[in-house]
C-alpha cells in the first residue's frame, strides 16, 4: 500500500502512514527482516519529504538490524541510503564512504544471490550505488584506473549472472591486451553527465561531458530509421557531445552504456571536421572491457 501511494498516487504522507503501520506489525510479530525493510521504506518516504534527519535515523536503524541479522541485501541498501542522505546534506566525504561501503557489501555477495527483495523502483538498484560513487569520484578528479574499475565492476555484476568472465582485468591488464593503433572508449552514462575512459596501449584518460545525452541519442536513432535528411546534423551534435577531447585511432572499441547502447557510433561526425567516425576509424563494440 505504501509503495502504491508513493509511486502511483504521489501521496507521500499516505505512504509514510502505511510504512509506519508495517513497522508496527513487524515489531509486534518480532519479524526482524520486516523491521529492517519497513525502516528502509519509511526512511525513503521521509527522505522524499526532505526530512533528512529522520530519514537518516531510519537508515541507521535498518543498517544495525541488517548487520545483526546477516541480511546482506538490506545492508548495502541501508549504506547507500545513508550515502544519499549525506550527499543531500552536503557531506560529500561521508557520502563517498557510505557508497564505498555499500559496494564492498555488494561485491562480497555471491553472484546471482536473490532474497525476498525490496522494490528497486522505490529504493535502489545495485547500479545506482556505483553511479553515485562514480559521480562523486569524477567530481574529485579521480584517476582513470579507479573510475574504470568502478565502471567495469558495475557492469560485471550484471554480466557475471549471464556469462563467466573469469578474473577481473584492471586498466593495465586491458592495456596489455590492446593491439597497436587501438583505443578502447569505455562510456559511462550518469543521470547528469557522461564520462568516457579512453585507453590506449600506453596511455589512459577521462573526458567528462556535462548534461544528459538521452534525447540526442534517441533522436539520432529515430532519424536514421526514418531516413530523414537531418541525421548528419544530429550526428554532428552528438559527436561534439561524446567525442570532443577523445583521441582517435585506426581501431576504436566502443563500450556503450545506457542510452548509448542503441547509438551507431559510425554515424557520429568527428568534432572539428565534416567526416563521419567510420571514415576515420573502424568501429567495433563490446558489452564490457572484460571481453577484450
Amino acid at each position: 500500500m505504501g509503495i502504491a501511494r508513493a509511486l502511483d498516487l504521489d501521496d507521500l504522507k499516505g505512504a509514510l502512514e502505511a510504512f509506519e503501520g508495517g513497522l508496527k506489525l513487524a515489531q509486534r510479530s518480532s519479524n526482524r527482516r520486516g523491521l529492517v525493510q519497513a525502516s528502509l521504506y519509511r526512511g525513503e518516504a521521509l527522505r522524499r519529504m526532505h526530512l533528512l534527519d529522520e530519514a537518516g535515523e531510519d537508515a541507521e536503524s535498518a543498517l544495525e538490524g541488517a548487520k545483526s541479522t546477516g541480511l546482506a541485501e538490506e545492508q548495502w541498501r541501508a549504506l547507500y541510503f545513508l550515502g544519499r542522505v549525506a550527499a543531500e546534506n552536503g557531506d560529500a566525504n561521508l557520502a563517498r564512504t557510505d557508497y564505498a561501503d555499500a559496494i564492498s557489501v555488494i561485491e562480497s555477495m555471491r553472484t546471482g544471490l536473490q532474497t525476498a527483495s525490496l522494490r528497486n523502483e522505490f529504493l535502489s538498484d545495485k547500479r545506482d550505488v556505483y553511479d553515485a560513487l562514480i559521480g562523486l569520484r569524477l567530481n574529485d578528479q579521480a584517476p582513470a584506473d579507479e573510475v574504470f574499475r568502478l565502471i567495469e565492476h558495475s557492469r560485471s555484476r550484471a554480466l557475471n549472472e549471464r556469462a563467466s568472465l573469469g578474473p577481473f582485468h584492471d586498466l593495465r591488464g586491458i592495456q596489455s591486451r590492446l593491439s597497436p593503433d587501438s583505443i578502447v572508449l569505455d562510456f559511462w552514462s550518469g543521470p547528469e553527465s557522461v564520462a568516457t575512459v579512453w585507453i590506449s596501449p600506453s596511455r589512459a584518460g577521462i573526458v567528462r561531458h556535462t548534461g544528459s545525452i538521452q534525447d540526442s541519442a534517441a533522436k539520432l536513432t529515430a532519424v536514421l530509421q526514418t531516413e530523414a535528411d537531418q541525421w548528419r546534423e544530429v550526428g554532428r551534435t552528438l559527436g561534439n557531445a561524446l567525442m570532443s577531447g577523445i583521441p582517435l585511432a585506426r581501431h576504436l572499441i566502443i563500450i556503450p552504456d545506457g542510452p548509448l547502447s542503441a547509438v551507431p557510433f559510425e554515424t557520429l561526425v568527428v568534432p572539428g571536421s565534416n567526416a563521419l567516425l567510420i571514415e576515420k576509424s573502424d568501429v567495433s563494440y563490446l558489452p564490457s572491457a572484460q571481453f577484450l
